[in-house]
């Protein structure tokens, strides 16, 4: 993929759209359970790296991503991702990993949330992060610097972008919560609902089971595993000389 910082900078306004209903299926789903259910290639291809983490925990996030690249140092086109930015989406925003010069600080989450966006992911400093804390506006990001960001304008708006390791194309439905940061394209969602619905079901299932007191070990027969491996559960103590009686 070509750096946008060394072009011209580009910006686009509109995003491939898929229905509302369509992102609303996909609300209440984790990033384990859709990470589980994806196709293999577009698992590993959509996982975020883990070192983008949650701002404020207990916060998740369904969303079409609406991508911004900045140079380093460089927010202009943060700001204008978030001008364009339609109620809902999520803004993916890297400067490359460079971790100066935020590009997400309070002011842009407020005016993100009072837009009606659902959040963002930066791939870059922010900052505030108080503020953004006590807005309750969804951030996921790699890192916190007070340093600020000039507006000189090298990168682009709505092209694809390389954020914590992964290609995201604009409209890529954006799932993030406490877990991670997951993309993937539109074409998997009625596929993925309908997995992970069955995998919900026999999960709740098994809790039942937990719950009347069997264990986990014995419902996933973890004990034929063993014997298949050839690993042994020896009674008694790892050293005969010390006695299994004391704590």
């Amino acid at each position: 993929m070509s750096h946008p910082d060394r072009e011209k900078a580009m910006v686009y306004r509109d995003i491939p759209r898929v229905d509302a209903k369509r992102i609303a299926s996909l609300q209440g789903l984790t990033v384990a359970d859709l990470h589980d259910a994806l196709p293999p290639a577009a698992r590993a291809a959509g996982l975020l790296d883990q070192s983008m983490r949650a701002m404020t925990p207990g916060l998740r996030v369904v969303g079409q991503a609406v991508t911004a690249f900045c140079a380093p140092n460089d927010s202009l086109m943060t700001h204008c991702a978030l001008y364009l930015a339609q109620r809902g989406d999520v803004l993916v925003i890297s400067n490359g990993g460079v971790r100066f010069g935020a590009l997400w600080g309070g002011n842009v989450a407020f005016d993100a949330q009072a837009a009606g966006l659902g959040g963002a992911v930066v791939e870059a400093p922010v900052r505030d992060l108080g503020f953004i804390r006590e807005l309750k506006f969804p951030v996921w990001a790699n890192s916190v610097s007070v340093t600020r960001s000039e507006k000189n304008g090298a990168g682009c708006v709505n092209r694809p972008i390389s954020c914590g390791g992964c290609v995201i194309n604009p409209g890529d439905i954006v799932v993030a919560d406490d877990d991670g940061v997951l993309c993937f394209s539109p074409v998997h969602i009625e596929a993925l609902v309908d997995q992970v619905s069955k995998r919900v079901r026999l999960e709740s299932e098994l809790r039942e089971k937990l719950s009347a007191g069997v264990r986990l070990f014995e419902t996933q027969n973890f004990g034929a595993l063993l014997q298949q491996k050839g690993i042994e559960i020896k009674d008694g103590c790892w050293n005969e000389s010390l006695s299994c009686d004391k704590p």
